[in-house]
């Protein structure tokens, strides 16, 4: 198989990335590996097995982090364009690849990248990553763009923090009125964005330490299940055990404002489709999900909308549609987490007395509080 130079040139900026200030202080995985060699090299059939890497180079069927899979002439095209790089070396053997000056002290690391790095939104949720790093790239140069999750239920929240090049290109990104797919983006220093959300938790916290109650009832931190990143994807994620859902199909319907700058709260959403039956919305957000009762309550809150499937809510459009499919189903598996967890909050507030059969579990069919999840078309954070 001959590599194409685009595959050669996707390859070397994998490696590179790999092994750069943007992904090693936080990738586990290869830390370990490189640990586990006196002079700090990797393998190279390893690298190629990567999730990214094989897709690079077309080698979909390849098990990640198993090595004796990958096509020796695939090993020595991409041996021969790590030799043209400045940031990784190859071994005298040409079987190892390590970067080639040593890495900084995390802290330090951490320091300049976010100093270099922007938070951005709304994206829609069938965003990927290589289409943010695209679109990023023809404002800058990009070093990493990495797509903000749901901490539980991994789900993309719709936004993104993007690393530039250097400070000064993120800050005269950050001058700019970019827009994504008609939608205005949102920018502002991740340094920023990351303290005002820490001011936000703390306060929270404070208020429900004085007011001695759990957060939004359930145990579970809205603003918390919303930092969850895009981790290095390096090593084989491990399996979640399979669970059972019980939920009544179609009652799901999400909606997205097309006006940023609202401050709408749960209350207003439940103002404007009164069958609903739970809410799952953070004030100033800009969309959500509605729980209906019944399918048929779904049904007639959708025909409210009008001709461009919009309906009003306290005065701020929103864009609404049903959900279904893999977004309905990992809308129930975070509502039976949270009650999961609010189960096990309880049990420990009281011992473990009673925590199985607390309002935890017995919460109705995806109810599981208000948490901060959007999921509607787009979403903005």
């Amino acid at each position: 198989m001959v590599l194409s130079e685009e595959q050669k040139s996707r390859a070397k900026k994998q490696v590179e990335f790999y092994f750069s200030d943007s992904n090693l202080p936080r990738d586990k995985f290869l830390k370990e590996k490189i640990a586990e060699n006196a002079e700090g090299f990797v393998d190279l059939e390893l690298l190629c097995t990567f999730s990214r890497m094989a897709d690079a180079l077309g080698l979909r069927k390849v098990k990640e982090g198993k090595t004796k899979q990958v096509n020796p002439e695939i090993l020595a095209q991409v041996l021969e364009v790590l030799r043209t790089s400045d940031s990784v070396e190859v071994s005298a053997d040409g079987k190892q690849v390590r970067r080639a000056k040593p890495i900084e002290s995390p802290e330090e690391v951490a320091k300049k990248v976010d100093a270099r790095s922007l938070y951005a939104s709304p994206f829609p949720f069938d965003t990927t990553l290589d289409a943010a790093t695209a679109f990023f790239n023809t404002v800058a140069p990009v070093n990493c763009v990495r797509l903000r999750r749901h901490i539980v239920s991994k789900d993309f929240r719709g936004s993104v923090f993007v690393e530039f090049a250097t400070e000064e290109q993120a800050a005269e990104v950050l001058s700019k009125s970019l827009v994504y797919e008609g939608a205005p983006l949102h920018l502002e220093r991740k340094a920023d964005f990351v303290a005002k959300k820490q001011k936000d938790r703390e306060a929270k916290a404070a208020a429900r330490e004085a007011a001695g109650v759990a957060a939004n009832g359930t145990g579970e931190d809205a603003d918390a299940m919303s930092e969850g990143e895009d981790e290095p994807q390096t090593a084989p994620a491990p399996a979640e055990p399979e669970e059972k859902l019980e939920f009544e199909e179609g009652c799901l319907m999400g909606f997205e404002f097309g006006d940023a700058s609202h401050d709408l709260s749960y209350t207003d959403i439940k103002a404007a489709f009164p069958q609903f039956g739970f809410v799952e919305f953070q004030k100033g957000g800009s969309s959500g999900i509605v729980r209906f009762k019944t399918k048929d309550a779904l049904e007639s809150s959708l025909k409210l909308a009008d001709d461009n499937g919009k309906v009003s809510v306290s005065g701020v459009l929103a864009a609404v549609r049903k959900l279904e499919g893999e977004k309905e189903v990992a809308f129930y598996k975070r509502a039976a987490a949270s009650r999961r967890a609010a189960a096990e909050r309880a049990a420990e507030r009281t011992g473990g007395r009673g925590g199985g059969s607390g309002r935890g579990q017995k919460r109705g069919r995806g109810g599981g509080g208000r948490s901060g999840g959007g999921r509607g078309k787009r979403g903005r954070q």
